[in-house]
């Protein structure tokens, strides 16, 4: 781990994670559960993201709290299209909210280590579009992923739920081309088939699954219904800052 090398400051500007050369702010997909309730509890003491939920009795169209660290987007909760279009929503509202250059989308079950992911990202510039990749070569009816859509995208590659990093103008770019989107896929695979032709960094990041010790390289830890193996790894990350 990298000693004192994110500042937070007490404005709205405490939402992002600043380092040395960038601004990078963190988006985690929620939803309501124990167990999920329980890691959103450990990601606002520990790391600073903002969640996104979907509200079906939501009045407004989309609400921020900051001291919640939440954004509310009427709509209902599910794989398909629920988490891309609050995806894509979440981006819109970042975009008009905070100053980043860098946006990490993640989700309720995995622990970022901020200061490894800056590191390896301090001296890249220009579009970016990276994080832990995958390469389509399977289908599965559970998120949506027909065989006619593997076969048509064979070996595409795209950056998994948990750890999809873009820069700022690639999200913009996201934004402004989500009619182009498959709202009928999962999120991840939806994003990398539209971003699969645009010039971009493909920054490369390594993942750990249930990894309770910091592996040199590694950025994203995933601890699936397991929030106390998180908070054990997060005191872990904490002692080494």
């Amino acid at each position: 781990m990298h000693k004192n090398l994110f500042v937070y400051t007490h404005t709205l500007i405490k939402y992002l994670m600043v380092s040395k050369t960038k601004k990078y702010l963190v988006l985690r997909i929620y939803s309501s559960s124990e167990i999920y309730d329980a890691m959103r509890e450990l990601h606002m003491k520990y790391d600073n993201s903002i969640s996104v939920v979907h509200v079906p009795s939501l009045e407004k169209e989309w609400t921020i709290d900051l001291d919640e660290k939440l954004i509310k987007i009427r709509g209902e909760e599910t794989i398909t299209p629920g988490i891309l279009s609050k995806t894509v929503k979440a981006f819109e509202i970042c975009l008009k909210t905070f100053e980043f250059d860098i946006l990490v989308r993640s989700n309720m079950s995995t622990v970022i280590d901020m200061a490894e992911l800056s590191s390896q990202l301090a001296n890249i510039d220009g579009p970016i579009y990276g994080g832990h990749e995958w390469f389509l070569r399977w289908f599965s009816p559970h998120y949506n992923i027909t065989k006619a859509f593997r076969d048509r995208e064979w070996g595409l590659r795209f950056i998994s739920g948990t750890s999809i990093v873009l820069s700022r103008d690639m999200c913009e770019y996201i934004v402004n081309h989500q009619s182009e989107l498959d709202i009928n896929m999962v999120d991840d695979t939806s994003i990398g088939s539209l971003l699969k032709a645009v010039d971009c960094n493909k920054f490369k990041s390594e993942f750990r699954e249930n990894e309770m010790n910091i592996v040199k390289g590694a950025c994203f830890y995933r601890f699936k219904d397991n929030p106390e193996r998180m908070k054990t790894f997060y005191e872990q990350m904490r002692k080494n800052t």
